[in-house]
């Protein structure tokens, strides 16, 4: 299961932590919020389809 999810992750982190992580550290982190609850759903989904 990991490696499915793994680079995904890897690769949004990566952009946020570049994308005005000193200017707006407040929209950042709502903007991480967000990308995270989509990330949930798209897992969820595919685990309910494994099921």
């Amino acid at each position: 299961m990991k490696e499915i999810f793994q680079p995904e992750l890897a690769r949004n982190s990566k952009n946020d932590s570049n994308s005005g992580n000193k200017k707006n550290p407040q929209k950042n982190k709502e903007k991480l919020k967000k990308k995270g609850r989509i990330l949930m759903k798209i897992v969820a989904r595919r685990l309910l389809m494994l099921l």
